[in-house]
């Protein structure tokens, strides 16, 4: 398990009415994430932006964000 990305949203990006009530600076979301079984611990703040958190064999693979601010992140699982 880890937090692999997470990226602030640049200021002027159209966002729709929901994402804007959950992406409201300066009070971001903070998120802890535990590894089961042993109990390793995560935290990050996000303010404004995104979060990716893989788990196992899956990972990010590629980031394009185009010009109006939509982003597609291509996640795979290696090969065992």
């Amino acid at each position: 398990m880890r937090i692999v990305r997470h990226k602030q949203l640049a200021s002027g990006h159209a966002m729709s009415d929901t994402t804007a009530r959950l992406h409201q600076p300066p009070k971001g979301v903070e998120v802890t994430i535990k590894q089961l079984p042993d109990g390793h611990v995560e935290t990050t703040t996000v303010h404004n932006g995104w979060l990716i958190i893989t788990e196992g064999r899956s990972y990010v693979a590629n980031e394009v964000e185009h010009a109006d601010g939509t982003v597609v992140l291509t996640i795979k699982r290696e090969k065992p």
